[in-house]
């Protein structure tokens, strides 16, 4: 049933199912670039700046953490998410309907301060958030000085 032949129905004649046919007929109409506004893959990440360091924590839900590349180069941080979906029957490829998540790959990229000790980042994974902790050089760390 499409949209023509609801609107020539009168109210007490179109059910539930017609209403869902048509919303279900018109997601698959859509092109995949017009579905992109109804979900963003990029990776979301909290980011907050400590007296002696930064911490990124990085909301990654269903992943597990051989499937999260961190690489450093110069001074951008890059942490990289590879999640292949396994179809529980290969032979029979899924038909989504509507399709609002995945776990495709996806990438975010920090640009590092250079008060960033780029030595000593380190990354730990729990509960579906990546922490990744990034020491301040010494130079920049605030310190207090003593009025006498």
């Amino acid at each position: 049933m499409n949209t023509q032949t609801a609107n020539c129905k009168s109210k007490s004649q179109v059910t539930f199912q017609d209403v869902v046919d048509d919303f279900f007929n018109l997601a698959s109409t859509v092109d995949k670039s017009a579905r992109t506004q109804f979900y963003d893959k990029s990776i979301k990440a909290n980011v907050i700046e400590h007296r002696d360091k930064v911490t990124i924590s990085a909301a990654l839900p269903g992943i597990k953490k051989s499937d999260v590349n961190i690489e450093l180069k110069e001074q951008t941080l890059t942490v990289a998410v590879k999640h292949n979906e396994v179809n529980q029957d290969a032979e029979t490829p899924l038909n989504y309907k509507w399709r609002e998540f995945d776990y495709a790959t996806s990438r975010r990229t920090f640009k590092l301060s250079k008060a960033i000790d780029t030595t000593s980042i380190n990354a730990e994974m729990s509960n579906g958030v990546l922490t990744i902790s990034l020491d301040k050089k010494p130079a920049f760390v605030p310190t207090t000085i003593e009025i006498k």
